[in-house]
């Protein structure tokens, strides 16, 4: 059985990564509370940044 590799590895993190920023987005567009909001959409930011790192 073959292991991936480190680039599939970090790929495969990446994709997670954007996934859990979209589900940070989805969240914030529905929130009543500003701030809660405003927390979610950074995080959402530093998540893609991440995965852009990871992708590249």
């Amino acid at each position: 059985m073959n292991q991936p590799s480190k680039a599939e590895r970090a790929r495969s993190r990446a994709v997670r990564l954007r996934n859990e920023a979209r589900n940070c987005l989805s969240i914030a567009v529905g929130a009543r509370d500003r701030q809660f909001s405003a927390d979610l959409i950074d995080e959402a930011s530093r998540l893609i940044a991440r995965a852009r790192e990871l992708a590249a």
